[in-house]
This record gives structure tokens, C-alpha cells and sequence, in this order.
């Protein structure tokens, strides 16, 4: 590890050691995480005693299935599963990779437009004996009712949210709130405190009780590690880009 590689490592290290439990989250969807950042990701959170739960590209996306069985990924989260037909594309597609191994992996799906919300209770029939829960994106969410994101914590929003982790909890699923995620997220969230079990940042996934301090101190953290992150890729890349600048300059001079 290099040293901002050494930092990130520390700040999993420490989370770990506050909350009991540390999730690692990498996206292969939206933010199309590189298969050497993921290698460095499950490297130092398995080393820090944690879990890491990889978000793939599509309900179908077997190559990505593949790459979470070969990375360890403990649990596999699906993006807009909007539909029964979705969520069994999803459970099919993961049978296909995982086999006997199913058993060994918790498998999410997002919930995050208002197509899930007027399918969820079917789909969480569907759902039963394959998902271990749910993930409410809210910026998603919020762009499928015609709302900026800089309104996410509107009612509209919050209304829609509550139906989600209202369903899935009675029907005994894990439930986690993520998407746009500030300090001021709080008190949505604590609204719904009966009903969530965890809240997500970018990169990690904290069980939620209630406690603002503890709260608020999980997502400092989320954040430096994601500053330190990226420094880390952007270095990463200008160190590659410049790699082959002498041969480059060698061979145009045998031109």
C-alpha cells in the first residue's frame, strides 16, 4: 500500500474498531469502479476484519456476478429493480452464477423510482427466500417523481421512502436508506427509525440507531476516506499516463 493507500487503510481500521461491524461498498454501476480499484478495495477491508458489498451494473450482469464471486463480495446489490420481471431476472442471473454457492452470498435490491413503489409489494412476494433486503436510493428516487436533487428531503420524497422501508420491514427484510446522505439527512432519517436498519454513504454502509453523534461522526468519516480515495485514483492515473512518455518519445524519433 502507498500512503494515501495507508490512510484509507487507517480510517477502515478505526470504524471498525467504533462500530463493531465496517462495509465497504463499491458501485460497478454509476460509478464504474476499475477491477484494480475493487482488488484494493477488498484487499484492506478483509484486512480490517470487514465485509464488502458490491453494487453491479444491471439485473443480468453475469460478468459482473462473476467478478463478485472472485472477489469475496459478501453481499451483491442490484440497481432499479422496478418490477417483478426485474427482480426475477436478478434472482435468475445470480443462481446461474453463484449455483450451490447462493447460499453463501445476501443479495439487495435497490429500490429507487416510483415504478418499485407502486410494484413493491409484489416484489417483495417475489423476493422472499432470495433477497435479504432492500436499499431505498433517494436521488434516483427523487428524479423519478420530476424533483431536483436538491430536493430530496421534500415530502414527496419522504412519502415515497416511507412506503418502501414501511413494506420490506413488514415483510421482515433488511432495509437501508441511502442517496444524497448530508448531516441534515438525520431527522429524515430518524423518522423512519422503526422501520430502517442501515443508512449508506458513497463507499460505506453504518447500521443506523437513532444517535445523532455517532451519526454524524460516521460521516466525517465516510467523507475523509473518500477525499483520500479519490487523491489516490487521480494519482494513480497520472502516474500511468506518464509511464510511457520516454518510450513514446523514443519511437517517434525512429520515425
Amino acid at each position: 500500500m502507498n500512503r494515501l493507500e495507508e490512510k484509507m487503510f487507517l480510517i477502515l481500521k478505526e470504524l471498525k474498531d467504533k462500530n463493531n461491524e465496517l462495509i465497504l461498498k463499491a458501485d460497478l454501476e454509476e460509478e464504474g469502479t476499475r477491477l484494480f480499484e475493487l482488488s484494493s478495495f477488498a484487499e484492506m477491508v478483509f484486512k480490517a476484519g470487514g465485509e464488502l458489498f458490491v453494487k453491479i451494473a444491471g439485473v443480468g450482469a453475469v460478468f459482473d456476478l462473476e467478478i463478485c464471486k472472485d472477489f469475496g463480495a459478501s453481499a451483491i446489490m442490484a440497481p432499479m429493480i422496478e418490477t417483478p420481471y426485474s427482480l426475477e431476472k436478478f434472482k435468475k442471473t445470480a443462481k446461474r452464477v453463484f449455483k450451490d454457492e447462493i447460499k453463501n452470498v445476501d443479495f439487495i435490491a435497490n429500490a429507487e423510482t416510483k415504478t418499485c413503489v407502486d410494484n413493491i409489494e409484489e416484489i417483495l412476494k417475489i423476493g422472499e427466500g432470495f433477497l435479504k433486503g432492500i436499499t431505498v436510493g433517494r436521488v434516483d428516487l427523487c428524479s423519478s417523481l420530476g424533483l431536483e436533487r436538491s430536493e430530496i428531503d421534500k415530502e414527496k420524497v419522504f412519502k415515497n421512502t416511507e412506503i418502501l422501508v414501511q413494506k420490506a420491514r413488514e415483510k421482515n427484510f433488511l432495509v437501508s436508506v441511502g442517496g444524497g446522505v448530508l448531516k441534515s439527512s438525520f431527522y429524515v432519517l430518524e423518522k423512519l427509525k422503526e422501520y430502517i436498519n442501515r443508512f449508506e454513504t458513497r463507499k460505506f454502509i453504518f447500521s443506523f440507531d437513532g444517535n445523532l453523534k455517532k451519526f454524524e461522526e460516521n460521516l466525517k468519516k465516510a467523507t475523509e476516506f473518500e477525499v483520500i480515495y479519490l487523491e489516490n485514483k487521480s494519482f494513480k492515473y497520472m502516474e500511468m499516463s506518464k509511464e510511457d512518455l520516454a518510450r513514446i518519445k523514443l519511437l517517434k524519433e525512429r520515425l
